[in-house]
């Protein structure tokens, strides 16, 4: 985990030194010019002055001269802006700059500001209504919090002296949109050892964590904040005996067939994960792990009866017509990962008594980090209804928005269901949601809409309530512990 992977910038970075006057800092300008940066220095609120130069310096530095009554604090504040906090902290992050220069004792990490920049998510999507919403949306959930949006491009969250200080705005021509915080005294604090002992790493990981947490706390579900969702579900590592899958295309097939290929599929997916692999080979240039299991063994994984023959010949026809698994990826929605699902490699023979499966695939399809990890329970299929409930919850769920919506009316009626059968569902959906629940994949917060229109608002979800309703909202939950 770093900046750069995350397309995260400093922008502007200082240093507080405490009772310091100017003059007794030049030393430390000294060792900054001889690195490559021009002094600037400020006396109190005077103008800012040139202090060391030379033509063959690329960067500058300022060394400003405070003093804060109001917080009974005086000394110098030394700070790079922009390109200069860049070079900068390349420096640290290159091991190429000698902390020693300051003394810790009186030294604190001041002011950090980090810049992402994003892409307008699609041609459709409208970049000043986004702003207008998240205005609106913080001042909904926070009377005190301040909120300013300027000619509707720039949103102002929190004031400048606060702890934190975002801004979002959109760049001139429009194509791009900036998220910023800047953080500064006791939240910087946290982060400051990490960057005196040259624990970068450490320093980069606590910081983009920091980031991300204070976003998605403020902003709403949008285009705008999948990158953001995206990194929270990037955190959660989902353990061996879990049904994942990607982000999920909602206009596939919803065919009986089609649903118990689908859901084969994650199954086997899940599966995979927990083999052990041979030595990789090299295929069009890719690397790809063999391996081999017995059906039985994967019967077992997914709660069937290995000794059933029914069973057995059922997954036996379902994993040969995955020889032909083109067509399959069409239910992923993500490219980057709708590549990988391909077995360039896949048999299945007797050998003694046992079926046994051999494949090959991708090392990138062994690694992957799935976003969405279902429990235990979702591995194991009952009956039809149960497949179709959990089928639709695991499709709506798995989306890069953080509001599901699933449509509950053609779920639980479907055709003609007798009234036994349409509660039989109501309680397996309920059922399923309380596991995820239980598992912290959702919140504790339902909005059921009725097929009057009717809006039901409940933290603890009935039976009855199902009954009648056209559509059901659930929330994922995406952080657990405070900042």
């Amino acid at each position: 985990m770093n900046f750069k992977k995350h397309d995260i910038v400093i922008d502007w970075i200082s240093y507080n030194i405490k009772d310091l006057t100017l003059e007794e800092t030049s030393p430390i300008a000294e060792y900054f010019f001889s690195i490559g940066f021009n002094c600037q220095k400020q006396q109190k609120e005077k103008d800012i002055k040139y202090w060391f130069e030379k033509y063959e310096n690329d960067y500058k530095v300022l060394f400003s001269e405070k003093v804060y009554a109001r917080d009974f604090w005086s000394g110098v504040i030394i700070s790079f802006s922009g390109y200069n906090a860049y070079k900068f902290y390349e420096l640290i992050e290159n091991h190429e700059f000698d902390w020693s220069v300051f003394d810790r004792e009186i030294t604190t990490l001041g002011l950090l500001d980090l810049h992402c920049l994003n892409d307008i998510p699609c041609k459709d999507s409208n970049p000043f209504d986004f702003l207008k919403q998240s205005y609106d949306y913080i001042l909904k959930k926070s009377k005190k919090r301040t909120v300013k949006l300027e000619n509707n491009t720039i949103l102002r969250i929190c004031k400048r002296t606060s702890y934190n200080y975002f801004r979002i705005y959109l760049k001139s021509d429009f194509t791009q949109i900036e998220f910023e915080l800047e953080m500064k005294k006791h939240k910087t604090k946290v982060f400051q050892d990490y960057l005196f002992e040259n624990n970068i790493e450490q320093f980069e990981a606590e910081v983009v964590d920091y980031f991300y947490k204070s976003w998605i706390r403020l902003l709403p579900s949008s285009k705008y904040t999948e990158w953001i969702l995206d990194y929270q579900r990037d955190k959660k590592r989902s353990e061996s005996k879990q049904l994942v899958t990607s982000f999920l295309n909602n206009k596939i097939d919803k065919s009986q067939s089609k649903m118990k290929s689908f859901y084969l599929l994650t199954q086997l997916l899940s599966y995979i994960r927990t083999l052990d692999v041979y030595e990789p080979v090299i295929l069009s240039k890719q690397i790809y792990y063999h391996s081999s299991f017995k059906i039985a063994d994967f019967l077992e994984y997914i709660g069937k009866d290995p000794t059933n023959y029914y069973q057995i010949k059922k997954v036996l026809k379902s994993l040969q017509d995955f020889q032909n698994i083109e067509p399959l990826t069409t239910y992923f929605d993500d490219k980057s990962f709708t590549k990988h699902v391909l077995f360039p490699s896949y048999s299945i023979s007797k050998k003694d008594k046992y079926w046994i499966a051999e494949l090959a695939f991708s090392e990138k399809l062994h690694q992957y980090n799935y976003p969405f990890a279902f429990s235990t329970s979702f591995l194991k299929i009952e009956n039809n209804y149960d497949l179709l409930v959990k089928h639709q919850i695991v499709l709506s769920y798995s989306n890069r928005s953080s509001v599901k919506t699933l449509f509950v009316k053609t779920l639980i009626k479907g055709s003609s269901r007798t009234t036994k059968q349409q509660m039989q569902i109501r309680g397996i959906i309920l059922q399923m949601l309380d596991c995820m629940e239980k598992n912290n994949l959702i919140e504790s917060r339902y909005v059921v809409t009725k097929e009057s229109g009717a809006d039901i608002f409940t933290e603890k979800l009935e039976n009855n309530m199902l009954a009648g309703a056209n559509s059901l909202v659930f929330f994922e939950r995406l952080y657990l512990e405070p900042l």
